[in-house]
This record gives structure tokens, sequence and C-alpha cells, in this order.
């Protein structure tokens, strides 16, 4: 009897001995894009090559990953192109107040424009243009509403209309392409993208920007 008392008290201990080891043992290791953390609507900068789409983030989060990083590094600043922090880019989403439809073969949803005089006037003070300047600048898209983009905040920035007229016609026949499905939102993206942040701007001394 005194055997089996013992017996049974040493199996006992053994078990929770492993049971707490186990317990105390680290973590299994999760993906490397799971440490990534965005405050809400701020978010990720395009420039940044990602090559996951994480887990756990809200919609106007995960949008960010869609927009694709420029091939070629930009070599320039604001006003040739927006400031990176300020207007990383964002894409329209189905809860978006703004959104009428889904368009395209793609079913890419559509946001109506809809800018506040008050938020522009933000963007304005953000980038430090006085308001006797404001008359050189428009409030552009980055992310183009016909490709895709939003009304928010990070999807705007003030460009100087000089900028603006390098593009010309850039923008429409990346539109008229996707809308024929000659390409997808994904090189639309990548399209404008580029474009915006390089600029064929080969001697920056020759502007003068009023700000």
């Amino acid at each position: 009897m005194v055997v089996r008392i013992f017996t049974s008290s040493l199996l006992a201990s053994l078990a929770f001995t492993l049971f707490a080891a186990t317990s105390q043992a680290d973590p299994p290791a999760t993906p490397e894009y799971a440490a990534f953390s965005f405050s809400d609507p701020q978010l990720p900068n395009p420039h940044a090559a990602l090559d996951h789409t994480p887990l756990g983030f809200t919609d106007h989060q995960l949008q960010a990953f869609k927009i694709p990083p420029p091939q070629q590094a930009p070599t320039l600043a604001f006003p040739f192109i927006p400031d990176s922090q300020s207007t990383p880019g964002s894409l329209c989403s189905k809860r978006d107040r703004d959104y009428k439809q889904d368009r395209y073969a793609e079913k890419i949803p559509y946001c109506g424009r809809n800018v506040a005089s008050s938020l522009k006037r933000d963007i304005y003070d953000d980038y430090g243009i006085s308001a006797n300047c404001r008359k050189e600048y428009t409030i552009d898209h980055f992310i183009p509403l016909a490709i895709g983009g939003s009304n928010r905040r990070e999807n705007l920035w003030p460009e100087h209309k000089s900028i603006k007229a390098l593009r010309q016609n850039l923008e429409m026949d990346v539109y008229n392409e996707l809308r024929n499905g000659a390409i997808s939102q994904a090189e639309a993206l990548q399209i404008i993208v580029e474009a915006k942040l390089n600029p064929p701007v080969k001697y920056p001394r020759d502007f003068e920007f009023c700000q």
C-alpha cells in the first residue's frame, strides 16, 4: 500500500512538473509581418516594400499593402513629390462614406469626389503653404479616384500646378487602360506611384515655388 501511494505521488509530481515546463516555454514564433503595428487611420508608407499581407488589421490599413513601392527610389522632396509621412496614399473601401459602387472587371471600390474646403485648408497648413500661394497649387489625390483612391487625408496633398502639368494626360490614359481591362489595378497603381514619386525633373533649381 505504501509503495502504491508513493508511486502515485511520484507520477502526479512528474505530471505537474511537465505541465509547468510546457506552460513556461516560449510561444511559437510568429511570422515577421505580425510585428507591424500602425494606428488607424494612418497607413504604412508606400515607399516600404512589404512581402506579406499582415493579419488582424483594419480595412483601411490593409489597403496600404496594395499600394506598391516605387521601383526607383525618389530623389526629390516636396513640392516636387508628396511627403511620404503626410501622404502615404490610401484606397477606397466599401466602408467609406463616399463609396459609390464597384467598378471594372476587378470589382474595384470607387469613391465619388468629396473633399471638404476645411480639409483642403488643413492640408495646405500641414504642408506649410501660405494663403497667398495656394492659388498656384491644387489638392491632388495621390491615388486617383478613378483607379480606386480615397478622399481621406492620407491620400491628399497640395500639388504645384507646374508639376501636375508634367504628367499631362497620364491619369486619364491609365484610367482608360484599367477600364478597358488592358491593365490590372496593381499595374495602374504601380504606374501612378512611379510617375508621382519620380517626376521628369532634370534641373530642380529651374523651378520656383511660392510657399
